[in-house]
Order: C-alpha cells, then structure tokens, then sequence
C-alpha cells in the first residue's frame, strides 16, 4: 500500500487519472445541486479523499461510495467505521451492479425462479429496487435496464399507488416494504402468477413473463393485474387465514385492476368478446372458475365498483367473507337480483335510454371507445356498438323457446315487418321466480 503524506492521505496516482478537487465553494456548489431531503440513497463515484463525502453525508439517508483505489478505500473505511450512512465499496464502478449496490437492507439481491409456474432452477439477480418494489429478471444482466427501470418506476408512481387506493394496503409480512417481482422467459405464454406466496413463505412476490420484445404496457397490464392477487391475499390471510377471494371474484377484480389503471390492449379485447354475444346456452357468470369466461367475471367487477363506488373493490377485501356471501354483504343486495340489474345494464348502458344508475357503466363505453381502440389497433372494429342482439322478425304467430343456465340471459331485439302489428308480448318462465324479462322499447 502507498504511504500516506503526513499521516494523511496518499498522492494521486496517474494510472487512474486521479486529480483531487479541493476548492470548498465548488464542492459546496455541487452537494446543493443534489437538492436532497434527506430520504435519498447516493452513488458517489470516486469519492477520492472524501472531500464531497462529507458535504453529502448529513443530506443522504445513505451513501454509497465506490472507490477503485485500494489506499483511497481503506482510508474512508477507516474514516467512516462508525458511520451509519457512509459505505465505502472497494471496487471499479464498470464491474458494479447499480441495482444490487443501493437495495434495501432486506431484499435478497437474487431471488430463484423456480415457483408454482417454473420448474426451471435459475437464480435472477435484482435489476431495480424502488420505493415499493424490487424487480428480479432472469436476463443477462447487462441488458434492458432502461426498459426495467420504465416498469420499475410505473409501478412505484403508478400501479401502486392507484391499486392501494382502490383494494386496500399490501401486506409486509418479510418486513423489508418491497413486492417482489420476479420476471423470467420461462413463463411461456402465460402473463404471470402467484404462488401463494404470503401464505407459504411469508413474502410478497409474485412472477411475471419477461418477453423484452412485447409493448411495455403488457407487462405493466400484468403487474397491475398480480398485485391485486398479492393485495387481496394478504388481506384475507390476516383476516380469517383464507387464501383469498373466490377465484371468479379474485380474477374479476385483477382484471378490472388492468383497467382502472389504464392498460386497455387486454381490458379492450375482453370487452370485445363480452358484448359480442352471449346467446350460446351458457352462463353468463359461472361461480365454478372457467379461464374462457374472464371477460364476464372482469365486466361484473367493473360494474360493482361503478354502481356502488371505488371503495367496494377495498371492502370485498376486507370483509372477511368471499365469493356471493363477500358481494351480498358488501353491496347489501340478494345475488340474484344484483344479477338481473347487471343483465339489463349490459343491454341498455351508455344509451340515454335510462338513467338509473343502476344500469349503466361509468369507467367503460359500450357504445364508444374509440379514441381507446385506436390506440391499441387491437380490434376488428374502430368503437363498441353494445352489445350484439339476436334479432327476432316477429310475425302473428311466432313462437320461441329458449333454455337458461343459471346466472344467465340472453338478448334479443324484435322486429317487426312493414305490415306487422302485434298486440301483445306473452312471457313465461314455467314457475321460475328468478327468471324476469327486462323490455326496452325503442321505437
């Protein structure tokens, strides 16, 4: 090691382009530029003598200073032994993983893949440590770091935010105040998951597809889409020890998540498939989880939270109870009859046919969009026309019989010839009380 002159400091070395500035009132300028306020963690990069170091260190709620030079390090390690701010890393910032130097004390700086939707066993390092996330990506980690750190900093200033006001707080059960994101190739096709995680590990993490080709706003789709998981998880998990909703209310709810905040490539395609006709035999919302009917279970939870408020999404979290006894105890209706009001919204929302706010949707138009499907150029059609009808030509003997599942309706517009005239309409449900018929005329 080089010898420090009078006990101080050693002399610059030249193959390290070492030049030391000394002037108080140019470092005393460049610490009030920083603008701190104290919550900050800072990077200073060859801290040299320490000159900086010190004008820094009372407006940093961390400081990290990254010294190539052995002498240099192991003088400011001396300097700063009992400082609970300052640490010295003794190495060539080039080789160092800014991500992995400033996370939290308790966030692991790698996490492994492998989970409930990956039987890959693969470490991935930590490529973004925010205010309310570490993000994980199994990728070289010389690669796509401004893409990570635009998702990084979506969730922080907006998922997170705007999915806390809405379902209610994420649990900190590990106690280091992040979600853990860990996004990997090996997801295939499917946009994330989550394992269970706070119940099992006591963590909050979930696991997300890292495809860096796809449009930025898919992954963000997802990230809105599996913290509302996370959320609902913790809240009934701290409750009554469930692992959450009902699955078609718990899904329904994600998927209004991507909605309401703002990523309408997915919301708008399943919104497509929702008005483009429900007269096929089945139910319209099936209680038993069926992946192929996400878009109803996405268009109820919308319409819970237009007709009785944002804050139902955070009430059916923490209410403690799930699925139809959760929604009847929230919104203080029978099932059955909040079904039938939402069959008819479906049908006449965004009409001006009716004003009753019963039935009509504020957060999505069944009958506009289009500035939305622009955008996204997903969709077959440049706006919603609502929902599609069977049209029914009448005549003075016309007859139809048609099957219900539970939990479903189908939608008609009748039609009637120049010359037609029909007296009357007769309807029969053969004794079933929760069968109604909802009649609109429009001419």
């Amino acid at each position: 090691m080089r010898r420090r002159r009078g006990g101080g400091y050693p002399p610059p070395l030249k193959r390290f382009g070492q030049h030391f500035l000394v002037d108080h009132s140019v470092l005393e300028r460049i610490a009030a530029a920083l603008q701190l306020t104290g919550k900050e963690t800072v990077v200073e990069v060859g801290p040299g003598r320490g000159e900086l170091t010190e004008l820094i260190r009372p407006k940093a709620a961390r400081l990290i200073a990254i010294e190539i030079d052995r002498a240099l390090s192991a003088a400011l390690r001396e300097r700063y032994a009992n400082d609970p701010v300052v640490e010295v890393v003794e190495a060539d910032v080039l080789d160092t993983d800014p991500a992995a130097l400033t996370a939290s004390a308790d966030v692991p700086l790698a996490v492994n893949i492998r989970s409930c939707g990956i039987k890959t066993d693969r470490m991935a390092p930590l490529r973004y440590d925010g205010v309310s996330v570490a993000i994980y990506v199994d990728a070289p980690r010389d690669q796509h770091q401004a893409r990570i750190d635009s998702i990084g900093r979506a969730f922080d200033e907006r998922i997170h935010p705007t999915n806390t006001r809405l379902f209610g707080p994420t649990t900190d059960l590990d106690l280091n105040g992040h979600l853990l994101v860990i996004m990997s190739p090996e997801l295939g096709t499917r946009g994330g998951i989550y394992c269970d995680t706070i119940r099992t590990l006591g963590v909050e993490s979930f696991y997300a597809n890292w495809v860096p080709s796809d449009p930025i706003d898919r992954p963000l789709a997802t990230l809105a889409h599996e913290h509302q998981h996370v959320i609902n998880a913790g809240l009934h998990l701290t409750r009554t020890g469930a692992v959450g909703d009902e699955q078609w209310l718990n899904e329904g709810m994600s998927y209004a998540a991507e909605a309401l905040n703002g990523y309408w490539t997915g919301s708008l395609l399943r919104l497509w498939q929702f008005t483009s006709g429900q007269n096929g035999g089945l139910s319209m919302l099936p209680l038993d989880y069926v992946e192929a009917f996400n878009h109803q279970y996405m268009m109820f939870a919308l319409y819970l939270g237009d007709r009785f408020g944002p804050v139902t999404y955070r009430n059916l979290g923490l209410s403690g109870r799930r699925g139809v006894d959760n929604v009847e105890g929230v919104t203080g209706m029978p099932f059955e009859e909040l079904l039938r009001d939402w069959f008819i919204a479906a049908a006449v929302t965004n009409l001006d046919l009716i004003q009753d706010p019963r039935f009509n949707y504020r957060t999505v138009d069944l009958h506009g969009m289009a500035e939305e499907i622009g955008g996204c150029g997903c969709l077959p059609g440049d706006r919603f026309r609502g929902m599609t009808l069977e049209e029914l030509h009448l005549d003075a003997a016309f007859n139809i019989t048609r099957t219900l599942d539970r939990a479903d309706a189908d939608y008609y517009r009748l039609e009637l010839g120049p010359s037609e005239r029909v007296e009357d309409v007769y309807f029969d449900a053969f004794g079933r009380t929760t069968v109604r018929m909802a009649v609109i005329r429009t001419r």
